[in-house]
């Protein structure tokens, strides 16, 4: 049989044509494949973080917890044994630097000792940690008021308005509070 020249031609195309299509279809079936293997893996890897996450977010707990009962057994000390109370807050803040309240109180335990400067570092620390809270102010101010110095009171009270929703209303409440 003789196949002129454009025949000849056309079967290559064909050919060609047909193992290009197979081959388009070989890549489209393995892509699929994997496309179906693509949520096994972001599931795995979003189990995984979730693990690190969890994990993290217990130590965390298990921390907070640990230096709230510190922070707690302090106050008994506060009487008695001062450097004793002082000694369980910076434990406290050695296991959980950010726990709420933790430089405000031992603003309050440098303060009973008469470390003036080691209280207003330590109110200064709680304003850090929580600008937005009342409190760090409200003890920075009354330290100040306590040692006579009128322009530090009225700078925290400012900064306080300045920074603490409601500023002005907790204040009272908590001047109202301590009277």
């Amino acid at each position: 049989m003789n196949l002129n020249v454009l025949d000849t031609y056309s079967l290559l195309v064909t050919i060609i044509a047909t193992l290009f299509g197979m081959f388009s279809l070989i890549l489209t079936y393995i892509g699929y494949i994997k496309f179906r293997q693509v949520d096994k893996i972001v599931q795995n890897k979003l189990d995984k973080e979730m693990n690190t996450f969890v994990n993290s977010l217990q130590e965390e707990l298990y921390n907070l917890q640990n230096a709230n009962a510190k922070i707690q057994a302090s106050y008994s000390y506060f009487s008695s044994d001062i450097d004793k109370a002082i000694a369980l807050l910076v434990d406290a803040s050695e296991i959980c630097p950010k726990a709420y309240n933790l430089f405000n109180t031992l603003g309050y335990a440098y303060k009973e000792k008469k470390d003036y400067n080691s209280a207003k570092l330590m109110f200064n620390r709680a304003i850090e940690l929580h600008p937005r809270s009342i409190q760090g102010y409200n003890d920075m101010a009354n330290l100040c008021k306590d040692l006579d110095d009128e322009a530090g009171y009225i700078h925290y009270h400012n900064l306080a308005i300045k920074n603490v929703p409601n500023a002005d209303e907790k204040w009272e409440l908590i001047k109202e509070h301590s009277n």
